[in-house]
C-alpha cells in the first residue's frame, strides 16, 4: 500500500502541471472569477421558463467552483417583480414567445412566462448548487420593463457587476450557467467588450435551441471568446493560487 503522501504528491504534480498547461494554453496571468448564470429553480427542469437537461450542469459547476484556477465565485440571478414586462401575463391579449415593444424603452421584447419572481421558489438557486458565503452575488431584471440578458445588465439597469471586477481586480472570467444561447451568451460578450479575457466553459452551459446555440458560437469566434471544457479548470483543484479569495479587507467603492 503506497503512503499518503506519495498520492497527495502525485496529485499535487498533475493539479500543478493541470494550471500550467492552463495558463500556457491561455495566457491567464491575472485574478479570475468564475461567472455562474441564473442557476435559479424557474431556470431548470421542472421550472416555468426550463432550459432542458439543466440540472446535469449542478454537479460540474460545483466542482469548477473549487479549482484553483478561479480567484472568485460570482453568481447571477434573474430577480424580477411581479408584473415584469418581459411576462406574457402583463400584456392582455398577448401570448407567451409572441414579442412587444416595451414602450419606455423602445426595446422589442420576447414575452415569457412568468418566472423567477423575486423572493418565490422559482426565483432560488438550485438546491444542490454549492454557494458559499464569501462568494458575490448580482441581481438583474429587477426593474419592471427591463429584461437584462447579460449579468452585467441591460440600459438603464446596472448590476454593477462591471464595477465590482474591476475592484477585485479580476480581468479573466469564466462564464457557465443558463443559457448558453442567452443569459451566458450576452454576459459573456459583455465581458469581452469590457476587454476582459473571456472563456465560456461549453460542457457547463446548456442552450435553448440548437440555431441559437450556432448564432452564439459564430458570435463567440468574431469576439475572440474562447471556447473550453470544464476538465481543464477541474484538473486544477489542488494547486495553491496565489491570489485567494478573501474579501475580509476588501470595500466595494462607492463609485466607479
Amino acid at each position: 500500500v503506497g503512503s499518503g503522501r506519495g498520492v497527495q504528491e502525485t496529485v499535487s504534480t498533475q493539479s500543478t502541471w493541470g494550471i500550467i498547461q492552463l495558463q500556457n494554453m491561455y495566457s491567464i496571468k491575472d485574478k479570475t472569477a468564475l461567472l455562474v448564470i441564473d442557476m435559479q429553480n424557474d431556470f431548470c427542469d421542472g421550472g416555468s421558463l426550463a432550459v432542458s437537461d439543466s440540472c446535469s450542469l449542478v454537479p460540474i459547476i460545483n466542482s469548477i467552483r473549487d479549482s484553483s484556477a478561479i480567484n472568485y465565485v460570482i453568481f447571477s440571478l434573474d430577480w424580477h417583480p411581479k408584473g415584469h414586462l418581459s411576462f406574457a401575463s402583463s400584456h392582455p391579449g398577448h401570448k407567451i414567445y409572441e414579442s412587444v415593444i416595451i414602450p419606455q424603452t423602445n426595446v422589442k421584447q420576447v414575452l415569457w412566462p412568468e418566472h423567477c419572481i423575486a423572493g418565490e421558489k422559482g426565483s432560488a438557486f438550485h438546491p444542490e448548487l454549492i454557494v458559499k458565503e464569501d462568494d458575490l452575488i448580482v441581481k438583474k431584471g429587477t426593474i419592471s420593463y427591463v429584461d437584462s440578458y447579460s449579468a452585467f445588465g441591460s440600459p438603464p439597469e446596472d448590476t454593477c457587476l462591471r464595477q465590482l471586477l474591476k475592484h477585485l481586480g479580476i480581468g479573466t472570467v469564466f462564464v457557465c450557467g443558463v443559457a448558453y444561447d442567452f443569459c451566458v451568451r450576452y454576459t459573456a460578450e459583455d465581458a469581452r467588450k469590457l476587454g476582459m479575457q473571456t472563456y465560456v466553459v461549453e460542457d457547463a452551459a446548456k442552450p435553448v435551441a440548437t440555431k441559437t446555440k450556432i448564432a452564439a458560437d459564430k458570435s463567440f469566434d468574431l469576439l475572440g471568446i474562447k471556447r473550453i471544457k470544464s476538465s481543464l479548470l477541474i484538473s486544477c483543484l489542488l494547486y495553491t493560487s496565489p491570489s485567494p479569495r478573501d474579501l475580509s479587507t476588501s470595500r466595494m467603492p462607492s463609485s466607479a
